[in-house]
């Protein structure tokens, strides 16, 4: 608060004319919330009393509105979710004929090493290409005419496996595009619900239902307007409207109806001052406007002015488009731009939609058009060259010159209108659309529609297999020459391998491939002390203790079950490591064993593993492993290395960081906002602490907020001496522990979202806290935790984890708010560890499967919870509560099964 001291404000007193704030709605209630120490408001006293109303009604509203955004996230999470999963059902054919191709590749590279001693030492530091590995083989095979087939079948496979991965690759692309539409539309959704919370209410969005009069007028207008024979070139057929959204903007509609009746009311008149000339309403138009990609900051103008309105002329002039708004009375014109521009920038992508623009946000604007005049000629247009003109318009021959002729009479309507004061356009409609083309979009994920709003199950849609031919490899694999069939090793003695390297002694074995076998163990192989090269793919193994303290300089364990690294240690002569299609998750742990174990590898294989976070996986190897030159099959740029060793440096907490992004202020900031308390602090907060010298440690006395997100930490620590911290966030890092905050026991606040955390520990003794946030962990319990210490806790949040029961909870009695949607609930039964909780308003189940494998299943939840306001993001309403004692009777056997048929707790 900027004016602690203040205790008296007038903005609206009754002799004189009120401020226009005055006048809006919820003006005192929100006066009185940033300003708690008035004692008078517009001549009125204020009493503690209203006071408190005031508060009380303000952070009501913010539980609301973050609820509502949290539902957005959960929806959004769980379509990402099953999106993921119907890729990963999409790859298995391809994967599986990789599988396939490689296994015989393998073969034959065994069969050339049978024949050959392979003793010629790689020079790992000229290598840049997997293929160039067996530069042995290959020097081999070429030596010697009667193994040509083998190395032209060994081509065609190459080609073949390439030909499958560009298949993943394509459906990677349409993911990656499906993903980035759903999380910018979830983006737009909140931002709505930010601009409604932060204007008092002034600011709404009401979603309209084909049932409202106004949607229906909206929805034949845009209809009216768009011509398929202005996308002939972009064989678009049609349009498809999602969602009209009517804007109720308090501040917009005050100004544009004062600006307009000062132009239209007839000043003359001695009985009647203000004598309306309803002519004006022919000069009210309804026109269209898109976002034009191509603007200085346009991709946040749509969001602005929704809120704001438009930019001022002379702002889009600076800006160097005309000096007006521009509008259209056409779809198509509108569009242009962005159509354009995607269209430009998909010709770029090696897959994507063959309609790159398909999916729209169109925003619909009153406007008075006033004196308006067609334009003289093709120049920017500005109010100073028509400084009597209200209004300017182009006829659509003016805007695209090059277009031809066209058999449709509409164009002749269609034209770009160019208004000089912005006030007089008022943003009333928003309708997210959707294109129609002649031909279906080639994404398979363009099923998974935007349902972010609704509580609506996301089903799978069924994989297509009209593709999916087992035998479409058959050419490449049946191909002459075929290898010889050989016993399948179950197991690995010293004899076998003498007998498979065809030598006297286990000290004279320098090469060895045991390819296509189910070994499950390594045993004989820790014998094999001048072992250089060393190749097990296609295997059992789920892990390498056999292989600790080997002078290997080549491993392949390709197509193996690895679940973990640990026990390869002390290899520190091994240069190519390939550990693709493999079970790996942990990336922390194996990252780090490869840092300490494996320090001079050169060419490293990830692909095709489960690993945590796999978004940032390729920098964190670059950064921990500095002399690799080839990764996961592309070379290692110094772009690359350099981000790789920022990112290295800062995943740990040091004292520049902490003076960074740490705060001293002693009191929470009154603000609207839904970001974390940390998060508010350092954008708006002067307050940072000041080290005098090398030897002052006092400085971390005064430290109460601290903000680390996305600063890819991997441990917490050196925060020992920030015994007065009050709020912490370190969400979007790469946690696996809760450690360190032992001596933080003055914490109210805790954020640890999107992190790697599987265990819900060290945070017993954090006995103030008042929110804790771990959403999208992999946390699967919360009992014996420490978590049923935590009494004062009011907000708890655990969405997007592996959570499969509620045991541990019923011990937080004033808790208020619980979010555990996206979770592996699976009984109804564990609601009845919340029965005890006499202050739980807000509950969030929404995405366990108990909530779509129970019926009535709401009723039930509502019956037992008393004190419940929200469900699974939706208010409850008084019929709900009045009908909910009609499932007593069916839900009797549940409830006495859970107590051991004893006393009914109703």
């Amino acid at each position: 608060m900027r004016l602690p001291t203040l205790h008296s404000l007038s903005l609206k007193d009754p002799m004189y004319t009120p401020a226009p704030v005055s006048l809006l709605c919820n003006y005192s209630t929100h006066v009185l919330f940033h300003l708690p120490t008035l004692n008078t408001l517009d001549t009125y006293d204020v009493s503690k009393t209203v006071t408190d109303v005031a508060e009380a009604t303000v952070m009501k509203k913010r539980m609301y509105y973050h609820m509502r955004v949290k539902t957005v996230h959960r929806n959004m999470t769980d379509i990402l979710t099953k999106m993921d999963v119907y890729k990963t059902k999409l790859e298995e054919f391809p994967h599986e004929r990789i599988k396939s191709l490689y296994n015989v590749l393998k073969e034959i590279e065994t069969e050339l090493e049978d024949t050959w001693d392979l003793n010629i030492d790689l020079d790992f530091e000229e290598v840049v290409d997997l293929e160039k590995m067996d530069i042995a083989t290959q020097a081999k095979a070429q030596k010697l005419e009667e193994t040509g087939g083998f190395v032209a079948k060994h081509t065609c496979l190459k080609e073949r496996i390439r030909k499958w991965e560009r298949k993943c690759h394509e459906i990677e692309c349409y993911y990656n595009e499906a993903a980035a539409r759903i999380k910018k539309s979830a983006d737009v959704i909140v931002n709505r619900m930010l601009i409604e919370l932060e204007s008092g209410g002034n600011v709404r969005f009401e979603e309209g239902s084909p049932t409202d009069i106004w949607f229906s007028s909206c929805h034949d207008l845009v209809l009216s307007r768009f011509c398929a024979s202005d996308y002939k070139d972009h064989n678009v057929s049609g349009i498809k409207i999602h969602r009209i959204i009517r804007i109720h903007n308090r501040m917009l509609r005050t100004r544009f109806d004062d600006i307009l009746s000062s132009i239209v009311d007839d000043p003359d008149g001695e009985y009647y001052p203000c004598n309306r000339n309803t002519g004006y309403r022919k000069l009210l138009e309804y026109l269209f406007w898109m976002q034009d990609p191509q603007l200085s900051n346009g991709a946040n103008e749509p969001g602005h002015l929704l809120e704001e309105g438009f930019l001022e002329a002379q702002t889009y002039s600076d800006l160097g488009r005309d000096g007006a708004v521009s509008l259209s009375n056409s779809l198509s014109l509108a569009d242009r731009h962005r159509i354009e521009h995607l269209t430009k920038n998909g010709k770029n992508s090696d897959y994507s939609d063959s309609c790159p623009f398909r999916y729209g946000q169109l925003v619909i604007s009153k406007v008075y058009l006033g004196k308006s005049v067609k334009a003289l000629d093709d120049r920017q247009i500005s109010k100073s060259s028509y400084p009597k003109i209200d209004a300017v318009f182009k006829p659509r021959k003016m805007c695209i010159s090059n277009e031809g002729d066209t058999l449709c009479e509409c164009s002749a309507r269609q034209c770009e209108w160019y208004l000089f004061d912005n006030r007089l356009v008022l943003p009333e409609y928003v309708v997210e659309f959707e294109y129609v083309t002649k031909f279906r979009s080639k994404s398979p994920f363009s099923y998974f529609n935007d349902m972010l709003l609704d509580n609506r199950e996301c089903r799978l849609p069924a994989v297509p297999h009209a593709d999916d031919d087992k035998s479409a490899d058959d050419d490449v694999i049946n191909m002459e020459p075929q290898c010889k069939p050989r016993p399948r090793l179950i197991a690995l003695t010293e004899e076998l391998v003498l007998k498979l390297a065809n030598v006297d002694s286990m000290s004279s074995i320098t090469s060895l491939n045991l390819h296509g076998n189910a070994l499950s163990k390594l045993k004989p192989i820790h014998s094999l002390h001048n072992l250089k090269r060393l190749v097990v793919s296609g295997n059992e193994l789920t892990k390498l203790d056999e292989l600790s303290n080997m002078c290997i300089e080549y491993l392949d364990v390709s197509f193996n079950k690895l679940c973990t690294l640990d026990g390869l240690k002390n290899v520190h002569k091994l240069k190519f490591l390939d550990l693709s299609w493999n079970k790996l998750c942990n990336t922390r742990e194996d990252l780090s064993i490869l840092r300490k174990h494996v320090p001079n590898l050169l060419i490293l294989d990830t692909r095709h593993n489960n690993w945590q976070k796999p978004e940032n996986l390729r920098l964190r190897i670059i950064g921990r492993l500095k002399s690799l030159t080839l990764l996961d099959g592309s070379c290692v740029s110094e772009t690359e290395a350099t981000g790789a060793l920022r990112i290295a440096a800062g995943s740990r907490i040091s004292h520049l960081s902490l003076l960074t992004h740490t705060r001293t202020d002693n009191n929470k900031p009154r603000s609207l906002s839904l970001l974390t308390t940390p998060h508010i602090l350092e954008k708006i907060s002067r307050s940072k602490p000041e080290k005098m010298n090398e030897h002052d440690s006092h400085w971390f006395l005064k430290v109460t907020s601290l903000n680390l997100d996305k600063q890819h930490l991997t441990k917490l620590s050196g925060l020992e001496k920030l015994e007065n911290l009050k709020w912490a966030s370190f969400a979007d890092n790469d946690l696996t522990k809760i450690e360190g905050l032992e001596n933080c026991l003055k914490l109210h606040e805790l954020y640890l979202d999107n992190n790697c955390l599987s265990k819900l520990e060290g945070i017993g003794k954090l006995i103030q806290l008042r929110r804790l946030s771990l959403d999208s962990n992999y946390i699967s319990t919360l009992e014996n935790t420490g978590i049923q210490f935590l009494t004062g806790l009011s907000y708890l949040s655990l969405e997007n984890n592996k959570i499969v029961s509620l045991a541990g909870v019923q011990k937080l009695m004033s808790l208020v708010e619980l979010y555990v949607g996206n979770n592996i609930l699976n009984s109804v039964r564990e609601i009845f560890f919340l029965k005890t909780l006499p202050n739980l308003v807000i509950i969030d189940l929404y995405g366990n499967p108990v909530v779509h494998e129970m019926d009535n299943y709401r009723l039930f939840i509502i019956y037992h919870l008393k004190t419940l306001k929200a469900l699974d993001g939706l208010a409850i309403v008084s019929s709900q509560i009045r009908y909910c004692g009609f499932i007593i009777i069916p839900v009797i056997p549940i409830v006495m099964d859970f107590l051991g048929k004893e006393e009914i707790p109703f």
